[in-house]
């Protein structure tokens, strides 16, 4: 299955998320990082790396977007994480 061999599809949605938010089309980046960030914590745990990488990249998007509540729940969940 795509995504099973070293984390390809979580690449792949990350860097269509950060592409997104580049370009300026916002309207489906937060959905892309949500997902992103279940994937992640299924299969490595809400204490790595690689969901702490996504959940900063959906935090910068939430500032981009002007979404602070969003961006501020976001924060205050990942500070119960740690």
């Amino acid at each position: 299955a795509l995504g099973s061999e070293g984390g390809e599809l979580s690449e792949i949605i990350f860097n269509l998320g950060y592409l997104q938010d580049q370009l300026g089309y916002y309207n489906k980046t937060e959905s892309l990082y949500l997902e992103l960030l279940d994937i992640e914590s299924a299969k490595y745990g809400k204490r790595s790396d690689e969901y702490f990488q996504s959940a900063a990249a959906l935090l910068d998007h939430y500032s981009q977007t002007q979404e602070y509540e969003k961006g501020l729940k976001l924060a205050d969940e990942l500070r119960k994480v740690v």
